[in-house]
């Protein structure tokens, strides 16, 4: 048994009672500090997001917004292109010509 001398009187505990009670302890200091940082956090949030350049989901959905928009620019451009690459051949052809007639 491990032996603790609480306010003169003497109670015997285990040690791995005495090892359950730390966190107790421990959480009955650090909730205080807890809620200082959380309030700090709360009245700092937008300068601690712009300092750190941390995204936000409104960021998210802008980017989000773009990439489709360029996905869908993208699937065009690759469906026409069979008909911009048949134009370049004709214009190589037609330029072709022209160098030959020179």
């Amino acid at each position: 048994m491990y032996e603790t001398n609480i306010s003169g009187k003497e109670k015997k505990h285990s040690f791995s009672e005495t090892l359950a009670g730390i966190p107790g302890r421990i959480n009955s200091v650090m909730p205080s500090m807890e809620k200082k940082m959380g309030r700090y956090f709360d009245s700092h949030f937008n300068e601690l997001i712009s300092e750190w350049d941390l995204v936000t989901l409104s960021t998210l959905d802008h980017l989000e917004h773009r990439l489709d928009g360029v996905s869908s620019e993208i699937s065009m451009l690759e469906s026409k292109k069979t008909i911009i690459e048949e134009r370049a051949r004709a214009l190589e052809s037609a330029i072709s010509e022209i160098e030959g007639e020179l």
